[in-house]
């Protein structure tokens, strides 16, 4: 941890960053980033301990296999397109979080708007990242399932 202190206060410009970060994160961006690490690393474990040659051989011995990768595809895919909405909710509730302090100023000027309004966009922020990383990774393990598809169709229509 001191390594850590050190190299911020090296880097100033860092330290601000990470400061702002902790002073104006909310619970919803904290359900983003952990909801997005965690698909995201989900998906890299399957991608990296599960080759694309086992992959086939499992889907030919086994032919449930491609349907529970089909089902698995679809939850993916479907807990892949929460992370943006859950960015604009939270940018929606920093919003009227804002404006309620901003109704509070005697005399609200552009400084004030904009401290209040910054950190509600930054669930928006890491929704569209952690939904974009996703997505790479999801098209990959797509394109490799519809391959298999396609050969374990062309291997049964043959009569093999």
């Amino acid at each position: 941890m001191k390594f850590l202190a050190d190299w911020l206060s090296k880097h100033p410009e860092l330290h601000q960053l990470v400061t702002f970060f902790q002073e104006n994160l909310t619970i919803i961006d904290f359900v983003i980033v952990i909801f997005g690490a965690f698909l995201l690393i989900f998906q890299l474990n399957l991608f990296l301990f599960n080759t694309k040659g086992a992959y086939f051989r499992k889907a030919q011995r086994v032919p449930i296999y491609t349907k529970k990768m089909s089902i698995y595809l679809s939850y993916v895919a479907g807990s892949i397109e929460m992370l943006p909405f859950l960015g604009i909710l939270g940018t929606v509730v920093g919003l009227m979080q804002a404006l309620f302090t901003l109704k509070s100023e005697a005399h609200p000027n552009i400084t004030i708007m904009a401290a209040a309004i910054a950190p509600a966009l930054s669930s928006t922020l890491f929704g569209l990242i952690f939904a974009t990383l996703n997505l790479f990774c999801f098209n990959i393990r797509k394109r490799e399932h519809n391959a298999n598809l396609l050969f374990n169709s062309d291997y049964h229509a043959i009569g093999l």
